[in-house]
């Protein structure tokens, strides 16, 4: 949505240079001056970007448990299945479930789709949840990561 945004406002620059270059010259040189301008916001965006937003989330989940008395942080739609403890939660990312079952993988291997559900159910002391994987043909497992 920023590179968006940037891209809206160097379009709005260039048609104003263009529309003052009209009456008053060096339209060429404005011109260059709001393209060098975007390349290095456009540069700076980029490097800020959170590509794996894995980590951020369990730290946002760690907050989410100590604001709220809950077992279970359950989160979603990242693609990468997760379960860990956080504080005295667990936080849960279901990942994702889609038709393809050869969505590919993640770089250390983990499938990007692997069609992983959610299951809670009530433990001895408190409730325990699992993450599954649905095979095709077998039904559901418990899914390991890593």
């Amino acid at each position: 949505m920023d590179r968006l945004a940037l891209a809206m406002g160097a379009l709005l620059a260039l048609f104003v240079v263009a529309v003052i270059g009209v009456y008053h010259g060096h339209v060429f040189y404005g011109a260059i001056g709001v393209v060098a301008l975007w390349a290095l916001f456009h540069r700076y965006l980029s490097a800020r970007r959170t590509i794996d937003s894995d980590d951020v989330l369990i730290a946002k989940a760690l907050q989410l448990s100590k604001l709220f008395p809950a077992a279970f942080v359950v989160m979603g739609h990242t693609h990468t299945p997760v379960h860990v403890p956080v504080g005295d939660a667990t936080y849960i990312n279901v990942g994702s479930w889609t038709e393809d079952e050869g969505a590919g993988a993640l770089q250390d291997g983990t499938p990007r789709a692997p069609r992983t559900h959610l299951v809670i159910h009530a433990g001895e002391a408190r409730p325990e949840a699992g993450l599954f994987v649905w095979e095709s043909g077998v039904g559901p497992r418990r899914y390991e990561t890593g």
